[in-house]
């Protein structure tokens, strides 16, 4: 801008000395960010396109309503189980329509029914929040800027539609959520890509462990 070469840089990334700390301002900031610049030891992060930013954000929105529908199952599974009334393990997992039917119809006190009625209707529409931003995601990931590239992913076994999305969407420094650090593995600050990652390589273990067989 205006002629000028900016970059956009980590605080952590900063090298800070004791005194720096202690003696924080302003001031001091600009003279250490002016030193490390002059000197080339600052490098900048990466910074997504405007059209990228808007479409994590339906990425997030669609994270944000699972996580919504979960607590609304949480919540009725906490509830149901206060009030003894138990249910098959396949049913509390699935949440099928026949299994919201069968709590709509349970037999209970006018104010348990009540209170249950409310639960219900808190996670059938947290469910149709979740079937609205599943529809964007898939319109979105089949445009042309990330078809392709999403085909390739899902050669992954184990690697759906949203999940190679997310993958696209992700800073390029999350490429690698688990890093080695003095012998142990260390989590990425960017939680959902370690899941995504961690669920990929379980899907593949069995195939190098059928490989290793007839070595």
């Amino acid at each position: 801008m205006q002629g000028f070469n900016c970059i956009v840089v980590n605080p952590a990334d900063v090298p800070t000395t004791g005194k720096e700390k202690q003696r924080k301002s302003d001031t001091v900031d600009c003279r250490k960010l002016s030193q490390s610049l002059s000197k080339g030891d600052l490098t900048g992060i990466f910074i997504p396109c405007i059209e990228q930013q808007d479409d994590r954000d339906i990425i997030r929105t669609y994270n944000q309503t699972v996580k919504d529908q979960t607590r609304y199952k949480n919540r009725i599974q906490g509830w149901l189980h206060f009030q003894g009334i138990t249910f098959g393990e396949s049913e509390g997992r699935y949440w099928s329509n026949n299994f919201t039917n069968w709590l709509k119809n349970l037999s209970l006190s006018p104010s348990a029914r009540t209170a249950l009625d409310l639960k219900l209707q808190g996670y059938l529409q947290a469910r149709s929040m979740v079937l609205a931003a599943t529809r964007q995601v898939r319109i979105l990931s089949r445009q042309a800027r990330y078809k392709e590239r999403i085909a390739l992913i899902r050669t992954i076994p184990g690697v759906g539609e949203i999940r190679s999305y997310c993958w696209q969407v992700a800073p390029q420094q999350s490429l690698f959520p688990l890093l080695i650090c003095k012998g142990k593995l260390r989590k990425h600050a960017h939680g959902l890509l370690s899941h995504l990652y961690i669920i990929t390589l379980y899907n593949l273990l069995p195939r190098f462990l059928g490989l290793f067989a007839f070595l």
